[in-house]
């Protein structure tokens, strides 16, 4: 049970906040003599999918357990390993979903720029590089629409023409990403650098510090202020009528800016204040071709401030008095020259030109 606490659910934990864009997270155990009690995850024994079915449908996270234990008998043979894979790609097929992320269990995605390319990734059959090893990294894959067909194929192969061989050469990938820095680090026991995009073999039972990456450091609250405006971005946010040119339509928790500028309406401000503004963002990242977005902000037709946004971050600049007409009449202009569609980059089919994304903007009175 323990193991079940110190490694597992310390993963799903991190699978989840990391918020990859997944319905459902399905967890398969091989044959474990005991299971855990989580009240947010249910469970189904047995050996059969018709055995899963009261998992369909589910969101969040869900565990089948299979009741016989098969694990690894040999160094090249992995029955354990491959009808737990098999099973959760005939459970995917079943359950009509239109992508595949595998990750296995001592597997990490660590940086938020890993993140967002897994979120991005809709099409072809991905895999990460071991650069410890030279082979593809199987732990982490992700598997798009396109590609679907093919996993069904290749899980549903005789495991035998498997057996003796290195699995990893042996899945039909389309490609292999090599700019992302990650390994099997857990291997020697050497510590995951800060620069990690992804981290596999993980140990289980280190001391707390060497799993810095489910830590990370708070960012500190903007300070709060009588007068303060708070503006939220997203489905149920309060920016209707304020967004301008220059925006997608509101996502769940947040707001795209496109094209290359965004106009946001500032309200009629308290006169003789300075304010701060304040904003949580998020870029669109593609590999290869873009590691960072610009951010310019313009305040009427001053530059206050301009931003390498190159992930999830808490940015802010002052405001001074002089640059506001406070009649309802100012407006942000946020600059982003180096915005670019998932398409055109081949990350994905959206054809929006994608600069920034907010989730929050605040006005903080000095």
């Amino acid at each position: 049970m323990r193991l079940w606490e110190t490694r597992y659910r310390s993963w799903l934990d991190a699978v989840v906040a990391g918020r990859i864009d997944a319905t459902q997270l399905l967890m398969v155990d091989d044959g474990s003599p005991v299971l855990p009690g989580w009240p947010d995850t249910p469970v189904c024994s047995g050996s059969t999918l018709a055995d899963a079915a009261p998992l369909v449908g589910r969101t969040g996270p869900a565990l089948f357990h299979f009741t016989n234990h098969l694990g690894r008998p040999d160094m090249l043979e992995f029955p354990g390993w491959h009808r737990s894979f098999a099973f959760a790609v005939a459970y995917a097929e079943a359950a009509g979903f239109d992508r595949v992320i595998h990750l296995e269990s001592d597997a990490f995605l660590v940086s938020a720029r890993m993140r967002a390319y897994v979120r991005a990734r809709t099409r072809g059959w991905t895999a990460m590089w071991c650069e410890k090893h030279q082979f593809p990294e199987i732990a982490i894959q992700v598997i798009g629409a396109d590609q679907l067909a093919s996993l069904a194929a290749f899980a549903r192969a005789p495991y035998a023409a498997l057996v003796g061989k290195l699995h990893e050469w042996l899945l039909p990938y389309t490609e292999v990403e090599r700019g992302m820095v990650g390994d099997r680090y857990g291997e020697g026991g050497e510590e995951v650098p800060r620069d990690a995009d992804f981290a596999c073999q993980v140990q289980c039972q280190r001391e707390p510090g060497y799993y810095w990456w489910l830590h990370p450091a708070q960012m500190p609250a903007p300070p709060r202020a009588e007068g303060r405006i708070d503006f939220v971005f997203g489905r149920s946010g309060n920016v209707d009528g304020r967004t301008m040119e220059g925006w997608a339509r509101p996502e769940e928790n947040l707001q795209w800016m496109i094209s290359v500028a965004s106009v946001f309406m500032l309200p009629a401000l308290a006169p003789d204040t300075e304010f701060d503004l304040v904003a949580d963002v998020m870029p669109y990242l593609a590999l290869r071709q873009l590691r960072l977005q610009r951010l310019i902000v313009q305040v009427n037709q001053t530059v206050a401030a301009e931003f390498d946004v190159y992930g999830v971050l808490h940015i802010g600049c002052a405001l001074p008095a002089a640059w506001l007409r406070r009649d309802g009449s100012d407006r942000l202009r946020l600059l982003h020259p180096d915005a670019v569609s998932p398409r055109s980059v081949g990350e994905s089919d959206d054809g929006r030109v994608l600069a920034v994304a907010l989730r929050r903007l605040s006005l903080v009175p000095r």
